[in-house]
């Protein structure tokens, strides 16, 4: 579907499109009330950053994270960041860098998400009780 993309976009016969090496997008990560990983990072953001909630989004690199899906059915690409007009425009360039500040927050949000990733300090699973009746 890509491939066909480009060579539309592209719309000129001199130019040949092929496609060297490549691998399936990964699936996408559930992110429901029932999501362990997902309400964990979620909680993270909570605790860490006032009125934020974690986005779903593509994440086009999955170079690394491939390798995981017989680990989990989950792959979450989350980066704790926050950036200014005009950070976009480094990533993987010229003078590359967050702020110092930004840095401690990323190392005070790693080390919270682990914290409430410890099992022994999850929450019990929600009960839920139902009564039926016949009265009204």
């Amino acid at each position: 579907k890509v491939l066909k993309l480009i060579e539309s976009t592209i719309s000129d016969e001199r130019v040949k499109v092929e496609l060297v090496c490549g691998f399936d997008p990964l699936p996408i990560s559930s992110y429901d009330d029932d999501t362990l990983g997902y309400q964990i990072i979620k909680k993270t953001v909570d605790d860490i950053c006032c009125n934020s909630c974690p986005l779903t989004a593509i994440c086009v690199g999955n170079t690394d994270s491939r390798h995981y899906t017989e680990l989990s059915p989950d792959i979450y690409h989350f980066a704790p960041s926050w950036y200014k007009p005009g950070d976009s425009a480094r990533f993987h360039g010229v003078n590359e860098r967050i702020s110092i500040q930004n840095y401690e927050e990323i190392v005070l949000f790693y080390f919270q998400l682990m914290q409430n990733s410890d099992i022994r300090n999850l929450l019990p699973p929600r009960i839920y009780i139902y009564i039926y009746t016949d009265t009204i």
